[in-house]
């Protein structure tokens, strides 16, 4: 009995990661296809939505995961429960969950440079319900050479950045400003209604196993103050406890995702990065300590759920997990 226990984590962790991995070939796959119809009828721009969404259902159905959208919004009220004061105004978070009549995805400005916090290999999955229309991603130019997927991302508009070539990365950049303002792919001029790009401005997965984001680099501000157009922060809650690579775990979970209100770049210029990068980093991580952890769903004890990474792992080996 021990030694079905023991074997019981390593083999649902690996036949979910097969899932995973036959989920996401087959919606690269989708994606050659789907790229080419949509360059064919003027409608490149939506080729990685399509494939992202088609990517987020598949695999939610068959792995029982799922992503809760909020939309958090800074609203400003008086202070009155400070004694002997004159009431102050002051900024308080106001949380709309989505619901059948609201999906804060279609609230995003658009074109805009909307950014999220990166941290494993289940952000693929995410994006499938996070991205806008009208949307590509920025990716490492290494992923061109992946079969089937390194194709679907060059047929679909991928914003490819050599990390090991800076130059070169400032040339993309510049190319994806202009596709910011005139959109991609599109056979009749009056139709262009811009394009939104994608980034995670922490440049790389994180792997947090705490609520602490990593240090942003600058190219998304530099993007979103030369196109001029609103940066839109998307903090993800984390999801460590859901899927661990290293510890074998990987749950049914519902993952929070809350869009924060478009950070205006009306008449900034590169002097203003520095300030954009700081004042957009403390926001979300101040959001990101609120969210917390994405909730487990799997038929775990309250014990393993509230368990940090290291933690579940142990308590794992020693219990079978039935769903």
């Amino acid at each position: 009995m021990k030694l079905l226990s023991k074997l019981y984590q390593p083999i649902r962790f690996y036949s979910r990661v097969m899932i995973a991995l036959a989920s996401f070939m087959t919606s690269a796959a989708f994606g050659v296809i789907s790229s080419v119809v949509c360059s064919i009828v003027g409608r490149k721009g939506m080729s990685q939505w399509t494939v992202a969404r088609f990517f987020y259902t598949l695999g939610s159905k068959l792995l029982g995961n799922n992503v809760t959208v909020r939309k958090r919004t800074l609203v400003r009220e008086l202070a009155t429960d400070v004694d002997d004061c004159e009431p102050q105004v002051r900024y308080v978070d106001k949380i709309t969950v989505e619901s059948a009549n609201f999906d804060p995805i279609t609230q995003i400005p658009h074109p805009a440079v909307v950014i999220s916090n990166h941290q494993n290999e289940m952000d693929i999955w995410i994006l499938g319900r996070i991205m806008p229309q009208n949307c590509s991603i920025t990716a490492k130019s290494s992923l061109k050479l992946v079969p089937i997927l390194g194709l679907f991302m060059s047929l679909s508009g991928t914003v490819f950045l050599d990390r090991a070539n800076r130059n070169k990365s400032l040339r993309v950049l510049n190319g994806a400003v202009d596709a910011i303002k005139n959109g991609i792919g599109y056979r009749n001029k009056r139709e262009k209604v811009g394009h939104t790009v994608f980034m995670y401005p922490e440049g790389t997965r994180s792997y947090a196993c705490n609520l602490e984001l990593l240090p942003f680099k600058k190219g998304a501000f530099h993007l979103a103050i030369q196109a001029q157009v609103p940066i839109v922060p998307i903090v993800i809650a984390n999801t460590s406890r859901a899927f661990n690579g290293k510890q074998r775990l990987m749950c049914k979970a519902n993952v929070i995702a809350e869009v924060l209100d478009p950070i205006e770049t009306t008449g900034l210029t590169a002097e203003d990065v520095n300030e954009l990068v700081l004042k957009t980093y403390e926001r979300m991580s101040a959001v990101y300590r609120d969210i917390g952890y994405a909730e487990v769903l799997d038929n775990t004890s309250t014990d393993i759920k509230d368990a940090s990474a290291d933690e579940r792992a142990v308590l794992l080996n020693g219990q079978m997990l039935i769903n």
